[in-house]
């Protein structure tokens, strides 16, 4: 904190009186009793006060914090980061762990090699995904999968000026990352599509791929209602399509949701751009079984069938200019520009924010300046036995008498 306060306040400078004073003054901060006074944040700092990333195989970069590990993976021009616990991911019990893992003589325990392997199919998911945008749309195209959190967490967002994927560490852990990151990409391309049609991105104005689709979630919002599903598509099991208290939702958004073509996810209902982002993840990673799901779902109102043959034509166009430039807007907008209205442009997060924070700028992670390979290190047994060496005598309990 105190190195945090000392860059905020102090100009930079890189020489090495300002990395001594700015040192000097975070071993006072270790001591609660003391003293600063303004002088001493008005004097340079250094930008770098932690311990420089390292390129230990099989990771791309890794840093190498108090708390634990800050791995990345850069792949077809995504970068993936994750944070790994030193005790519970690594099972790293001795102290101080960052020593312990720095100066091993191998830097890829397990589950590092296979956390690494999904790190990249997480990048490649996202690479397609960038691929249906050009490669002049930098405030879109996904530059960073952050791994972190709950479900709830999984989005898509906005970071230093580029798209920004949360994949949450639940989805990751349990394997669900191709069909989040495709469908948080989903998520960009829409938003690339939704601001095309000004020259001014602020002015949020759709271009007619983005009208095109409002104008069919319009659409299809009025069809049947059905329940919602809970597993995925089983043409031999079927999801009911009625029950017996008459609720659900329109059958013509509920039939792309990605837990019947992926298992698990998606919530269509909730927006225009929730609804693209999962027809088009299935569309582009489970395209026969999409299809199938389609024609199930016909069956159960008629007026699905000519939507949902519009709906597919238009999937087909994403990310072709020629035929997507092709495409007209509706003959009647109205409906469509009103959903289009419900849509926000993505979140902006920051270096400052409380959970993506470190992902965004890992020198921000606090990290020791320097790792001494010499010094010995502790285990829990160890601090125990020099627990019990200092008791005094008052703490020790009087022995019990013989029988």
């Amino acid at each position: 904190m105190v190195h945090a306060v000392h860059q905020r306040l102090a100009p930079n400078v890189e020489t090495a009186g300002a990395r001594q004073h700015a040192e000097g003054l975070a071993v006072r901060g270790q001591d609660t009793s003391g003293v600063f006074a303004r002088a001493d944040f008005l004097r340079p700092a250094p930008a770098l006060l932690a311990y420089p990333p390292q390129t230990y195989s099989p990771w791309s970069k890794v840093w190498i914090g108090y708390a634990g590990l800050l791995g990345e993976v850069t792949e077809a021009g995504v970068t993936v980061r994750i944070f790994l616990d030193y005790e519970k991911d690594l099972g790293i019990k001795s102290r101080p762990e960052h020593q312990v893992y720095d100066c091993a003589k191998r830097h890829d325990p397990p589950p590092i090699p296979e956390v690494v392997k999904k790190m990249r199919k997480a990048a490649q998911v996202a690479a397609v995904m960038n691929k249906k945008m050009p490669s002049g749309a930098k405030a879109h195209r996904v530059a960073l999968v952050a791994i972190y959190g709950d479900k709830s967490n999984s989005a898509y967002r906005s970071a230093n000026g580029e798209g920004l994927i949360v994949l949450s560490r639940e989805e990751f852990d349990n394997g669900n990352i191709e069909s989040t990151v495709g469908h948080e990409g989903g998520h960009a391309v829409f938003e690339f599509h939704s601001v095309r049609g000004d020259a001014d991105a602020s002015t949020r104005t759709p271009d007619a791929l983005a009208l095109q689709i409002a104008d069919l979630y319009a659409k299809l919002a009025a069809t049947k209602p059905v329940p919602l599903p809970k597993s995925k598509f089983n043409k031999k099991s079927p999801p009911p399509l009625t029950d017996k208290q008459g609720s659900g939702l329109p059958a013509g958004i509920v039939m792309v949701t990605d837990t019947l073509w992926a298992g698990a996810g998606g919530h269509p209902w909730d927006g225009v751009d929730e609804f693209f982002a999962s027809a088009y993840a299935g569309y582009i990673q489970q395209p026969a079984l999409l299809k199938e799901i389609i024609k199930y779902y016909e069956t159960h109102d008629k007026a699905i069938k000519p939507l949902a043959a519009d709906l597919l034509d238009i999937l087909a166009k994403v990310g072709d200019p020629k035929k997507y430039g092709g495409l007209k807007a509706p003959q009647k907008p109205d409906a469509a520009k009103q959903e289009l209205t419900r849509v926000d442009a993505p979140l902006v997060f920051t270096k400052d924010h409380p959970m993506a924070g470190w992902f965004i700028d890992p020198s921000t992670m606090p990290s020791p300046n320097a790792i001494n390979c010499s010094a010995p290190t502790s285990t829990d047994a160890d601090i125990e036995k020099l627990l019990e060496t200092e008791k005094k005598p008052e703490d020790v309990p009087a022995e019990k008498p013989k029988k």
